[in-house]
Order: C-alpha cells, then sequence, then structure tokens
C-alpha cells in the first residue's frame, strides 16, 4: 500500500511539474504578445494557443483593455491634430497684422518731429510688438513641429557655412553689448539635413546669447570621435539664478530683468534637435559659464 502511494505521488508530481513548466511557458508567450503589442500601438491581439480558461480569461482582459487605450490613444491624436490647426492659423492670423503694424511704427520712428517723450512710448509700442511677433512665430513654428505626419525633407549642408554666416550676422548686438567673440569652427563639415530646421536652431541660440551674454561669448564647431560637436556657452551675469533642469521647458525664464523673450526658444531648440536626431544637452560649469551642446 505504501509502494503504491509513493507511486502515485511520484507519478502526480510528475504530472504537477510538467503543467507548471507548460503553464510557465504559457506565460513568457503571453509576455512576448503584450510586448509585441505595446510597440505595435496595442493595434495587435494577444494570442494563446493553450485552453487554459484562467490565461484566456486574461488574454481577452489584455485584449479589451488594449482597445480601449488604443481608442484614446487615437482621440488624441485627432484632438492634437485639430488644436495645432487652430494654433496654426491663430499664429498666422497674428503674424500679419503684427508685420505691418510694426513696418507702421518704424516709419513713424523716423519722423524727426516726435518729442523724446513720444520717442520713449514709441519704442515701448515697437517693443511689445516685436514681443508679440516673436510669440507667434514660436507658436506657428511649434504647431509644425508637433505636427506628427510632416515630412522632414532634408538636403546635403555645409554646416561651417551656415554657422559661420549666421554669426556674421550677429555682429551688431555684439560690438553694441561689447561682448568677446571666440569662434572656432572646422572648415567643410557636411551632413544631410533640414537647412531651415538647422537654421533655426542656431537662431534661437544666438538670439538666447544676445539676451543673457554678459561678456564673453563662444562658437565652436569641432569633430570628436566620428561625432560633429557643436557647442555654445557664455558667461552671464552672477545675479541671475538659472534651473538647468528646467532650461528647455516650455516658458521658462530666469529671473533675469532682461526675460522679454517668450520663454520657448530654448523649448524650440529641444524639439527641433529631437525632430532631426540630434542630441542636445545644457549645463554650467564650475565657473558659472552656460553651455549648450549640439552632438550630430
Amino acid at each position: 500500500m505504501l509502494i503504491l502511494l509513493c507511486v502515485f505521488l511520484f507519478f502526480f508530481s510528475v504530472l504537477v511539474l510538467i503543467r507548471l513548466f507548460y503553464f510557465k511557458k504559457q506565460l513568457k508567450h503571453l509576455s512576448e504578445e503584450t510586448e509585441k503589442n505595446k510597440s505595435a500601438d496595442y493595434n495587435q491581439p494577444i494570442r494563446i494557443d493553450d485552453y487554459d480558461r484562467d490565461l484566456l480569461n486574461l488574454a481577452v482582459k489584455i485584449n479589451d483593455n488594449n482597445e480601449i487605450k488604443r481608442r484614446l490613444y487615437s482621440d488624441y491624436l485627432q484632438q492634437k491634430n485639430k488644436i495645432n490647426i487652430i494654433i496654426s492659423g491663430l499664429a498666422h492670423d497674428f503674424r500679419t497684422p503684427l508685420t505691418a503694424s510694426l513696418g507702421y511704427l518704424q516709419m513713424i520712428k523716423k519722423n524727426n518731429e516726435l518729442s523724446e517723450k513720444n520717442k520713449e512710448y514709441l519704442n515701448i509700442i515697437m517693443q511689445k510688438n516685436e514681443y508679440l511677433k516673436e510669440l507667434s512665430d514660436s507658436f506657428f513654428e511649434l504647431s509644425k513641429l508637433e505636427n506628427d505626419c510632416e515630412i522632414i525633407e532634408n538636403e546635403v549642408v555645409n554646416l561651417s557655412n551656415v554657422l559661420s554666416d549666421m554669426i556674421i550676422a550677429q555682429y551688431d548686438w555684439i560690438n553694441e553689448k561689447l561682448i568677446s567673440l571666440e569662434i572656432k569652427i572646422k572648415d567643410g563639415i557636411i551632413i544631410n539635413t533640414n537647412h531651415h530646421y538647422l537654421a533655426r536652431i542656431f537662431q534661437n541660440l544666438f538670439s538666447n546669447a544676445e539676451k543673457y551674454a554678459y561678456s564673453r561669448f563662444v562658437v565652436r564647431l569641432s569633430v570628436i570621435n566620428d561625432k560633429i560637436d557643436i557647442v555654445f556657452y557664455n558667461d552671464f551675469n552672477n545675479d541671475e539664478l538659472i534651473c538647468i533642469d528646467k532650461i528647455f521647458d516650455p516658458f521658462y525664464k530666469t529671473n533675469s530683468r532682461n526675460n522679454d523673450g517668450t520663454g520657448l526658444g530654448l523649448y524650440i531648440v529641444h524639439s527641433l534637435c529631437e525632430k532631426l536626431g540630434f542630441t542636445v544637452k545644457a549645463y554650467i560649469d564650475k565657473n558659472r559659464i552656460f553651455h549648450i551642446r549640439i552632438t550630430i
């Protein structure tokens, strides 16, 4: 009797182990199917070949949950595109009259009969108009960036020439602010990218330096370990507080009095770099020099 009991326990244990092994195999299959489903934006249903009721019920619940996620994600994309269309339209409608009004203000400014007080008021009005135009331009750019359907058209670009040409256009404010400029650009660096987006990245970085550079501004383009390395760095006022972790957040501004920017410039730089496959980082070194490094 004892022998029969031992034999029974042995075979029962073997059956349990086989069942556990098979169950583990099906769980692994379920896990793999779930991962595939995630990468396919929840469009692929999970398939279970086993007839275990609990596993089948679990698979059904996961599929139901994924269907809800898929619908929510689809609704999110539709709403996002609608909002982008509205923002783009509003930004465009703002840009046209703002550009015209700035033109008229420039003409009025040339009038020598204006009193000094009126000239002061006129300068304030022009600054506010320029701020609104910059803001509408930024919103228009962001609406394009958020458009997931946009096809990026790349071309062969001489990076060295583009950067050098844009530096020349900065000399007015650099001389006006008595900034010490250092340029270290390696010649003949060619890349395949979107010229418009690349120029916008540099434009925003120069604009940021114009607002916050205190006495020194450096632009460097080099190749390090087969990677193209672009660095913009400048010193800044000692009273200025910069939260480096928020530097690429939308609408982030420092505590500087010179905070008339939109707070979107570096956010757009980060978004454009992501769009083009570049890596961008910001940091402040021990000498309180603000760096932005782009790696291609």
